[in-house]
């Protein structure tokens, strides 16, 4: 098959899916972003048109620039897959029609999440596209909240499986050796916040919650920032930085592109992880941290349907009792209290990870 992908080409998300649903399939692939540095060699050596703007920081002439790459190629691809619900991706989807193509629009979770209702230029392009893709049953359940069911046979649920889940399987670690790495003692509870560096992870929220701590538990916490892809800026990034400092915790912030082992390594070496974001639809991030026995911990307005019966995490309801869960239940005085708990979770998150689970879901909506 023929497959014109249409998204930000370093995104890890749009990789992972030609890695698992594309490649393997011998299709014929190539990919129309505005971007294209992060993945630039991968796709090289994968032999992966990526057509991309030239013109450097100048919006407009690049988003011109996608249009005319769209225009020039469009005929060439049987099937055009549009990644996320954005405004430039709703402007080119008319291009593949008017060319008579099959169209995908692929909604991840913010894109739908984060809206209280669309506007004109959605239901356009939902009219206009052969199908809807939605990511997970809650982003489903917000969609046909917001649509009815005018888009009800066209839009199905199919998923994406994590990024590094292969690699998790068959890495072996030792925690020792890692944090001799890392330079964190043995003895240190190690945190990590948020997802990556964009503001609506709440980052600062968390942190202070972290600062209500007594001074005798702040000083046995190592705080890790993963920070290292999102919208946050340098100016976002060094403030939350300096505000962990401040709590008197020892804080690690990586800022630079991860490899997949050193991914591995701190979700591997994190004792709890915290989640503050205001939606998600059950992130391949929380679900490693949920494999590897992590305590998770997630605000009550974060639902996983999915999750309730099987697997073990905390919930806060507001950050004030986030400090109190952190003071008083978790393992800052006995790193052993909740340890069963998270052991089990490794085998039953497996099914939430693994790209098996969902490749011939991908299949079926790129051919029928």
């Amino acid at each position: 098959m023929r497959i014109l992908v249409v998204g930000n080409a370093d995104s890890i998300w749009v990789k992972t899916l030609i890695e698992h649903t594309m490649i393997p399939f011998n299709d014929r692939i190539a990919i129309v972003s505005i971007r294209n540095k992060v993945f630039k060699e991968y796709y090289s050596e994968k032999g992966i048109s990526v057509f991309s703007p030239k013109t450097k920081n100048r919006k407009l002439a690049k988003i011109l620039s996608v249009f005319i790459f769209m225009s020039r190629i469009v005929n060439d691809y049987e099937l055009i897959t549009f990644q996320f619900l954005s405004d430039l991706n709703l402007c080119l989807l008319p291009i593949a029609k008017m060319a008579g193509k099959r169209t995908v629009l692929v909604a991840w979770g913010s894109d739908v999440l984060r809206k209280n209702r669309f506007g004109l230029a959605y239901h356009l392009a939902f009219k206009m596209t052969d199908k809807i893709a939605l990511n997970g049953n809650r982003l489903n359940d917000k969609f046909v909240k917001m649509t009815g069911s005018k888009y009800i046979n066209k839009s199905s649920i199919v998923k994406f499986g994590s990024p590094s889940f292969e690699r998790f399987k068959e890495y072996e670690f030792s925690e020792k050796d890692i944090r001799k790495k890392l330079n964190i003692g043995l003895e240190k509870v190690i945190i990590s916040i948020g997802q990556n560096s964009n503001p609506l992870q709440q980052h600062l929220k968390v942190i202070d919650s972290i600062k209500a701590l007594d001074e005798q538990h702040r000083r046995n916490i190592h705080i890790l920032l993963k920070m290292t892809y999102g919208t946050g800026g340098d100016e976002y990034i060094n403030t939350v930085y300096k505000e962990a400092l401040s709590t008197g915790c020892s804080v690690m912030c990586f800022r630079e592109f991860l490899t997949v082992d050193e991914l591995i390594d701190i979700t591997s070496i994190t004792d709890i992880f915290i989640q503050a974001q205001p939606t998600d639809v059950l992130s391949s991030t929380m679900c490693e941290h949920l494999y590897c026995g992590s305590l998770v911990i997630n605000p009550e307005w974060l639902s996983y349907p999915e999750l309730e019966e099987d697997i073990f995490y905390l919930q806060y309801k507001d950050f004030d009792s986030l400090t109190c869960i952190l003071k008083d239940n978790l393992f800052l005085k006995s790193k052993s209290k909740y340890v069963n708990e998270t052991k089990q979770n490794r085998d039953r998150i497996s099914r939430f990870l693994s790209w098996d689970y969902y490749i011939d879901d991908w299949r079926k909506i790129y051919k029928n």
